[in-house]
């Protein structure tokens, strides 16, 4: 079953990539791997901010809350 990818999950990759890093045998092609990883963590993580920032200014933004109730 498909799973959409989270900043977390991509931070877990991140957290070996580290540790692989390390070795000799990491290639230029590895590295530009895990920088393109490195920066869609980044990214989903400033889209996530935006959305909680923008759900505490808007609450019916929120799709858990279908219809603002005043």
């Amino acid at each position: 079953m498909y799973e959409k990818v989270t900043a977390r999950t991509l931070e877990h990759a991140l957290s070996w990539g580290d540790q692989l890093c390390k070795l000799p045998s990491w290639t230029k092609s590895d590295a530009n791997t895990y920088h393109s990883i490195k920066r869609e963590a980044k990214r989903l993580r400033q889209e996530d901010y935006i959305k909680r920032q923008a759900i505490k200014t808007t609450p019916y933004l929120d799709p858990k809350v279908p219809y603002h109730l005043t």
